[in-house]
């Protein structure tokens, strides 16, 4: 009798530890492994849930602006998961959505992460209620559930002002000053 419950408490500790792993594994065999390049520089780091994930910049020799790498690290290694390419960003995380605009250009980027993969929707801004704001000198300056928000320096008399700020609405897309 005494056998038998210590085998069966036995079973319950190996029963417990397989389903503890079966829980937390990560299958990553659907992602390509990457190798940090000589002159990348981690940006970013951030978690969600369980998992790690980094953003990387570099400068190649074709080109004045910076290259970045999205990757899901796991265990000392990382796995590429998208490359943003000649973007020097400006940039919001908001638990697990990552938003991006690449500075000097009309092109905003939300990253949805969820474990091993991301979803990457491109968000078309509606500025036309706003004339009187470079779009592409914006920067993010955060971001709630209902709306991103935006604001742009101006040069004036050799200095620099704060410009105006907008807010645009997250489902809609329409855009006006705040």
């Amino acid at each position: 009798m005494k056998k038998a419950i210590i085998f069966i408490i036995i079973l319950s500790v190996l029963l417990i530890f397989c389903v503890y792993k079966i829980i937390n594994y990560q299958d990553l065999s659907n992602l390509d492994k990457y190798n940090l390049n000589n002159d990348e520089e981690i940006y970013k780091e951030f978690s969600y849930k369980k998992y790690d994930y980094v953003i990387t910049n570099y400068q190649d020799n074709a080109s004045s602006y910076y290259n970045h790498h999205i990757l899901l690290k796991s265990k000392n290694n990382y796995y590429l998961l998208d490359t943003l390419n000649k973007c020097d960003i400006s940039d919001y995380l908001n638990v697990n959505e990552y938003y991006i605009h690449c500075i000097g250009k009309n092109n905003f980027i939300k990253y949805i992460f969820n474990g091993t993969s991301i979803k990457k929707e491109n968000l078309k801004l509606n500025f036309k209620d706003i004339p009187n704001i470079s779009v592409i000198h914006i920067t993010i300056t955060r971001v709630d559930n209902d709306y991103i928000y935006l604001s742009s320096n101006i040069k004036m008399d050799e200095s620099i002002k704060n410009g105006n700020k907008v807010k645009c609405n997250l489902d809609t897309r329409k855009c006006e000053y705040n």
